[in-house]
């Protein structure tokens, strides 16, 4: 077992000596996207549950509550607005998650489309964001988690310098320009 890990983690450091500290510091940003957790407090009420973004049972209403927690690669505070609900198809509208931007976007089934039913999500999410299981409860207070399967799916491959997600950056070259990276 001991020699497993130690090839395992041989073979996840190779790359970092091609492409220098962008392959570490994207790798370091994949475990990050893993996981999302946050806590809440203010008006809302929730009891939800997500098996991949397409099934859901449950309910989740809160209005500019206020959140603390890990999201788009950041810990920090926000305010948030979201209703979900689902009983096995749902939707998961987030109306406002101020000052971050999107955390989880809007996603769901639509049965109000000429083609009948049809499952939408945010523009920006790319299709490994689907694998997700998800928790919600909330009475005044509340904490919502996220363990992002995609993600992790990201993250191994992103060990063989594969990127399936499309996230990740090129930290020297946005340096050389001036640029900060997102997150920072």
């Amino acid at each position: 077992m001991k020699r497993l890990v130690t090839c395992l983690l041989v073979l996840a450091l190779l790359p970092a000596c091609a492409t220098r500290n962008n392959y570490l510091l994207n790798r370091g940003a994949d475990v990050a996207d893993i996981f999302r957790g946050h806590v809440m407090f203010g008006p809302g009420v929730a009891a939800q549950a997500e098996v991949t973004r397409a099934l859901t049972v449950g309910v989740t209403y809160s209005h500019r509550v206020f959140a603390w927690g890990l999201a788009n690669r950041e810990i920090g505070g926000w305010r948030e607005s979201v209703f979900g609900w689902g009983f096995l198809v749902g939707q998961h509208d987030e109306k406002m998650a101020d000052p971050l931007g999107p955390i989880s976007g809007s996603y769901g089934w639509n049965f109000g489309k000429k083609e009948g039913g049809v499952f939408e999500a945010p523009p920006e999410s790319s299709g490994l964001d689907l694998l997700t299981l998800r928790a919600t409860a909330m009475l005044v207070v509340g904490i919502d988690f996220e363990f992002r399967l995609g993600e992790l799916i990201d993250f191994f491959a992103g060990v063989a310098t594969y990127d399936p997600a499309g996230d990740d950056l090129d930290y020297e070259a946005m340096g050389r320009k001036g640029q900060k990276p997102a997150g920072s």
